[in-house]
């Protein structure tokens, strides 16, 4: 099942570059993904203790943020990243 999934994703992400020629959004959309990779691996280190919360959308941002304090106050020695994609 596991070579499936992969062999789609493989398929999506072409398609997706393929997309990116003819829409803008696509197209700053992955480039930013790209960026985004390189800049967590910056602030990180393999070290570090991280909670990740990652939003869809900034709805689900705020509501996630108060979850995301009540951790940081329990875990005040852990790293924060919050990842969010949305066009």
């Amino acid at each position: 099942m596991m070579f499936v999934y992969n062999i789609l994703i493989r398929f999506l992400i072409a398609g997706m570059k393929v997309g990116a020629i003819f829409n803008y959004k696509l197209k700053k959309g992955l480039a930013g993904r790209r960026q985004s990779c390189d800049l967590v691996k910056s602030q990180f280190s393999a070290d570090d203790k991280i909670i990740w919360m990652h939003a869809a959308s900034l709805g689900e941002y705020e509501q996630g943020l108060p979850v995301l304090e009540k951790l940081k106050e329990k875990f005040p020695k852990h790293k924060i990243l919050i990842t969010f994609f949305s066009p």
